[in-house]
């Protein structure tokens, strides 16, 4: 016949904050752990602390002449994007009007 081991059982007692282990044979284990000093405390709950969270800002700081660039450049790209399908459209209904000529 073949036995099987049963698991303990755990058995938290909040109130006197300790920790059982109960075996199949009756067998007890128990131990008083500190938890208190593991939960945060109520009082620690609405004290802020103060600290120096890290933003981009900060972090740009030291490359801000690129970043400036970074962005003039972009801002220069976008407009040229925009004037050449204009030109091209002019360019298109000049010569299709007949006022655009030719010489070779």
């Amino acid at each position: 016949m073949t036995t099987f081991w049963n698991a303990p059982r755990l058995v938290l007692n909040r109130k006197h904050w300790k920790v059982s282990l109960i075996f199949a044979n009756g067998v007890q284990l128990t131990d008083n752990f500190n938890i208190r000093n593991i939960m945060p405390e109520e009082n620690n709950k609405n004290v802020k602390k103060q600290e120096n969270k890290p933003n981009m800002i900060a972090l740009l700081k030291p490359y801000s002449g690129l970043v400036i660039m970074l962005i003039v450049l972009a801002l220069f790209s976008n407009g040229i994007n925009l004037i050449i399908p204009k030109i091209i459209a002019n360019g298109i209904d000049s010569y299709s009007s007949g006022h655009l000529i030719f010489k070779t």
